[in-house]
């Protein structure tokens, strides 16, 4: 049994599990910049409490729930093939008849406490997350950062199963999507929620947020989206015209019919020379054989990177979307896929769209980054991807030690300043491998951050460096440095933040380091953690077994009024993730 497979026979775990999942009126935090001494304060106290509609929550999600059961029964189907979100949602509907009563029970508990109850902050250091005191199952997990950055005002989306809960109480639709605010370039921060949710409660804001600024007012968030009722997976876009402190209902800008389709790790970009263009990414897991025909009478599965854009600041976009890569998981090619989608703009209105490729030509373990580039505003893209790097899986291939659930998913930048038009791409490398007898492989694949970058518009790379610095090997432990978060500024600064294991030799507890160079070559570290925490996985009823996230980012002003870095990242210091941000 491949370790996938495994992983996904555990997603029942919870299925004796007494559950009691309340969320407590007193949503509120304070973050504080770890390494710096600068304080982050985030306060809900400003949240309205939702209203409570009884007739509409009786059958909340139901159809979404039956609709994704029924797509694991489709040929080709392999759930290690979506990202993070979209597993945690299959898992979910997995468990849903068991959790399904508990579940609304515990919204309208909270719905009811919160018609009574005054929202009062009250401080927790370093987080954005919820008050615990109402169930002893409610570890609720906050991760998946992606922020923005323009001029004075700083949006932060993130995964947030604590807003299931909340929004199941609102008698709308479901999201796992949370936000943070801030006024004041990151100084401090509001926990704002969730954005806006659909009227229709069978309607899913599924996770793996991504958010983009044109200017100080006008903020884009797109997330995953399923639509129970019109069996529609697609991707859904929330605008904010007062700088991210409210966004309004979300539109689909991209869908596809889930009897056959899994859209999934949207990303976008705005074309700062002309703000109203954006762009989006996105992996369509293709069940219908109609692109890649039929193998022993069951559909080949088609793994593609697509994008869809707007020329006039999100309010239509292209009517069919743009093909950059696919693959086809035929029997020659078995483990193909393609997935980790990330959409950058350059200086001139190029768009680039960087993403990893598995098993297609270089077997199970083996994987590339690549790269693709669109000169007529992403009409089209190059017939042939150009290839950054190899690269090894991390791992066993499909897990970390700790069992949270690895990736190797590129994070890709713009060169600013003294380096303008520079491309840039990061990834995870399981380049360091040694035998381990308790693997599916039979190896253990300690990764570290890569870096590479381009100086002629991502025609040719530069061969891959090593950006963290801790020593390794020659009778040193090996550890995993993973996930990083990239991005340049008007100074010309390069910055990559990432999950480090570096201070403990058993590889097992983890802190945020961020690194930065001028030239890409050499990079100085900095730990951002003053404590180490550990490796946590199956603390929420709401999420996969070996959830701990795919992703995080890093954002510098997008108008270039001020140089430096904002980003979060997940802690698990609390004894469950939650956000904390940082400035660098």
């Amino acid at each position: 049994m491949r370790r996938d497979e495994m992983r996904w026979g555990l997603a029942g775990w919870a299925l004796g599990i007494t559950v009691g999942v309340v969320l407590s009126a007193g949503i509120c935090a304070a973050g504080q910049l770890e390494g710096s001494g600068v304080s982050v304060e985030i306060d809900a106290a400003q949240i309205e409490a939702p209203q409570i509609e009884t007739s509409k929550i009786e059958t909340p999600i139901d159809a979404t729930m039956a609709r994704l059961r029924q797509m694991e029964k489709i040929s080709g189907f392999d759930p290690a093939r979506l990202s993070a979100a979209s597993r945690n949602l299959f898992s979910l509907a997995d468990r849903w008849t068991a959790l399904r009563e508990r579940l609304l029970k515990g919204a309208s508990a909270f719905a009811a406490s919160a018609q009574t109850r005054s929202f009062v902050a009250t401080e927790m250091p370093l987080t954005l997350g919820t008050d615990l005191r109402q169930s002893r199952y409610s570890g609720f997990t906050q991760s998946e950062t992606s922020t923005a950055w323009c001029g004075s005002s700083v949006v932060m989306g993130f995964n947030d199963s604590g807003a299931e809960v909340t929004t199941m109480a609102s008698g709308r639709g479901v999201s796992m999507d949370g936000y943070a605010q801030s006024s004041n370039r990151g100084a401090t921060f509001t926990y704002m929620g969730s954005p806006a949710t659909p009227s229709d409660p069978n309607t899913f804001m599924s996770g793996d947020p991504a958010v983009a600024c044109a200017n100080a007012a006008t903020y884009y968030y797109v997330s995953s989206f399923l639509d129970g009722t019109k069996g529609i997976s697609g991707v859904s876009l929330s605008t904010s015209s007062d700088g991210g402190k409210t966004f309004v209902t979300p539109v689909v800008i991209a869908q596809q019919p889930t009897n056959s389709h899994i859209v999934d790790g949207a990303w976008v970009a705005v074309d700062r020379a002309i703000p109203g263009r954006l762009y989006v990414s996105y992996t369509d897991l293709d069940f219908s054989g109609s692109i890649c025909g039929m193998e022993n009478g069951s559909a080949v599965p088609r793994y593609a990177i697509e994008t869809v854009s707007s020329a006039d600041g999100g309010t239509t976009w292209t009517a069919t979307p743009v093909v950059v890569a696919q693959v086809c998981a035929d029997g020659a090619h078995a483990f193909a896929f393609v997935d980790g989608a990330r959409v950058a703009v350059g200086p001139n209105g190029e768009v680039y769209v960087a993403w990893e490729l598995f098993g297609d030509t270089y077997g199970l373990g083996g994987r590339a980054i690549e790269i693709s580039k669109s000169t007529n505003q992403a009409q089209s893209f190059a017939a042939s991807p150009v290839t950054v790097a190899t690269i090894g899986c991390a791992g066993d291939c499909a897990d970390w030690q700790g069992l949270a659930h690895s990736n190797e998913h590129p994070s890709l930048a713009i060169g600013k300043g003294p380096n303008s038009g520079k491309v840039y791409v990061a990834w995870t490398d399981g380049n360091r491998q040694a035998p381990d007898t308790l693997t599916t492989t039979g190896f253990y694949n300690f990764t570290d951050i890569m870096f590479s970058q381009s100086g002629d518009a991502g025609a040719t790379w530069s061969p891959s460096v090593r950006v963290n610095n801790n020593f390794e090997g020659g009778g040193a432990p090996l550890t995993d440095q993973f996930e990083p978060a990239l991005a340049a500024d008007l100074k010309g600064r390069i910055a990559i933040c990432f999950y480090d294991r570096r201070n403990d030799p058993s590889n097992f507890r983890i802190d945020r380091y961020c690194a930065s160079s001028h030239n890409g070559q050499s990079w100085f570290n900095s730990r951002i953690t003053p404590m180490s925490f550990p490796t946590i996985v199956g603390q929420d009823v709401l999420m996969a077994p070996d959830y701990m996230g795919d992703y995080d980012t890093l954002a510098t002003d997008g108008l270039d009024f001020h140089a430096g870095f904002v980003g979060g990242y997940a802690s698990n210091l609390s004894g469950h993730p939650l956000i904390r941000t940082l400035q660098y």
